[in-house]
This record gives C-alpha cells, sequence and structure tokens, in this order.
C-alpha cells in the first residue's frame, strides 16, 4: 500500500506499507515514510525513512559439500534493515541534476559468510551492523537518450558490538555510468565503471 499526501502546495508527505509472508519465517510487515520539500522551482529536499526484510535463501539455508569446503545453515533467520536519508537535490539547467546525501542504516541479523572453527564456510546471522556515510552524485540527461552518471560514495559500515568494519564495504566507492541510443531509442549501449 502506498498513498501520498499534499500538506503544502511544496511540502509532500509519502507512505508506504509493504507486507510479505514466507512459509519458513512467517509474515513481515514493513512502513516506508517519505517527507519531500520543495522550496524553489528545481530544489527538493527528502526526509526518508525505511524498514525492509531479506529471508535467507536456499543456498545461504542448505548449501554444503560434503565437508570439502562449506556447510548448511538451516538455523539462518533473515535480516532487517531501518534507514535513515537526507537528500538535497538541485536541478540545474535543463539536462543536469546534482544531488548530495546522508544516510545512516541499522542492520540486525545481517546474513554473512564466514569460517566456521572446523575450516568450513557457512553462512551465519551478525548482531548488529550499522553504516552510515555521505553520498555526491551529478546526472545528465538528453534529449537524444544520451544519459551519464557520476557518483561519490564515503561510508563506513561495521559490527556494532565490536567496532569492526565489514569486509566487501569500501569506505570509499567512485561509480562512472554511461548510456547511450544505438537505434532510434530502442537500443541503448552501457557501460558502468566501479572504483
Amino acid at each position: 500500500l502506498q498513498d501520498e499526501f499534499h500538506l503544502l502546495p511544496n511540502l509532500i508527505f509519502n507512505a508506504g506499507l509493504r507486507y510479505d509472508y514466507y512459509d519458513t519465517f512467517g509474515g513481515t510487515t514493513n512502513p516506508r515514510l517519505a517527507l519531500i520539500y520543495k522550496p524553489w522551482e528545481k530544489t527538493n529536499l527528502k526526509l526518508l525513512y525505511g524498514d525492509a526484510f531479506r529471508a535467507p535463501n536456499v543456498y545461504e539455508l542448505y548449501y554444503a559439500d560434503n565437508g570439502v569446503t562449506a556447510k548448511s545453515n538451516p538455523n539462518l533467520q533473515p535480516e532487517k534493515i531501518r534507514t535513515y536519508e537526507l537528500v538535497y537535490e538541485q536541478y540545474l539547467g535543463e539536462h543536469l541534476r546534482t544531488s548530495l546525501s546522508g544516510f545512516h542504516y541499522q542492520i540486525d541479523d545481517l546474513i554473512t559468510q564466514q569460517t566456521d572453527t572446523d575450516g568450513l564456510l557457512i553462512y551465519r546471522n551478525m548482531e548488529k551492523v550499522e553504516a552510515k556515510g555521505v553520498e555526491m552524485e551529478v546526472e545528465g540527461k538528453w534529449a537524444e537518450g544520451l544519459q551519464g552518471r557520476v557518483s561519490y560514495t564515503l561510508q563506513e559500515a561495521k559490527a556494532k558490538d565490536t567496532g569492526e568494519l565489514l569486509t566487501n564495504s569500501p569506505r570509499h566507492l567512485a561509480k562512472l555510468n554511461l548510456s547511450a541510443p544505438l537505434i532510434r531509442k530502442n537500443v541503448f549501449a552501457g557501460a558502468e565503471l566501479q572504483y
């Protein structure tokens, strides 16, 4: 369910609610809220909140190879995340959009692959994880279908109980994305670089 309420001509409140049911874990209800303020024609300020839920997949729950490298964990629990974000968007001319955002994520029971005491890989839930950071982005769109985006994110993701930084969660992330039409705006070629 989702609805949008115009509190003022330049202030919108958006509210959504999602319900999922899993045979293995039961039901979960997750809200999403947004307050969007437009002080000027080409400027948006957004305050965002959301809850999300991800059940472990079959591979994470049951993959095992008879003790060679991995073992299963049928007791794995779903992961849950709560997100907070503040976004400033500015449109420049007809083709460019810039944004600056700050975010804070709280994750419970993050599913992560670990090496057990017997040397085998296993998926387990981490207790609590916290991530925070800022992101800057510039995006361009032109009438001919050419599009491009460049962004930079500075973030820190760590286990809340130990303060240990998460693996596979880079502190710096830069992206470049380009897309161009090949055949009359129906077939596109695109490339994305991440560093």
